[in-house]
């Protein structure tokens, strides 16, 4: 599950900003249950796509801690439990609510006027 590249690299304060970045599809809003997920592969990125309040927030996909499924974990309120060891993550900022050393990379995330969920990954 987990991916080669720069996800540490990448990550600053929780947010995933760069020079450049693309859009990337999430699919239709509608599709996305209250408090599910999709998932999204972009190059190195695998993405998880969560709707919180009817709106999307995108992070990586993958624990730091052991590469575990995140979007395969528990989600109260905006914040993910990894099924593998427990490891808590804030979806909307990436920020661990026990261990503010630990974090994941989250990424804008809007919704179109036709309802299609787009995020932004580095390119």
């Amino acid at each position: 599950m987990s991916r080669p590249g720069g996800r540490a690299d990448a990550v600053k304060e929780g947010a995933c900003v760069g020079p450049t970045m693309t859009e990337v599809s999430a699919g239709p809003l509608a599709r996305i249950p209250e408090g599910g997920c999709v998932l999204v592969e972009h190059g190195p990125w695998l993405l998880a796509v969560w709707k919180i309040g009817g709106a999307p927030h995108a992070a990586d996909a993958v624990c730091p801690h052991r590469g575990g499924p995140l979007h395969e974990g528990t989600l109260e309120g905006a914040v993910v439990t990894c099924p593998l060891h427990a490891f808590r993550f804030d979806v909307r900022t990436g920020r661990n609510p026990f261990n503010p050393g630990s974090r994941i990379a989250v990424f804008p995330a809007r919704v179109t006027p036709d309802g299609e969920v787009l995020v932004d990954v580095p390119a």
